[in-house]
């Protein structure tokens, strides 16, 4: 993980400069936990040997929008 003024940014090890993921620092949003736990699973899942999208490209969720809670 990589601090900026603005964000934090999920980084490859090995690529600081390719980030995977930005969380943008607001007045009342934990981007650092958002980031620390993106962190945390995509390290997970590195080390279980699914790097990939847990569904292909271009599935359609029809039970699932982002606006809903």
């Amino acid at each position: 993980m990589r601090e900026e003024e603005a964000a934090f940014l999920v980084v490859r090890e090995g690529d600081h400069e390719d980030w995977l993921a930005r969380f943008d620092k607001a007045d009342d949003f934990p981007a650092r936990q958002w980031a620390h736990n993106m962190v945390r699973i995509y390290n997970r899942r590195l080390a279980l040997g699914v790097a990939g999208p847990p569904t292909p490209p271009g599935t359609y969720l029809s039970d699932h929008h982002p606006g809903q809670r």
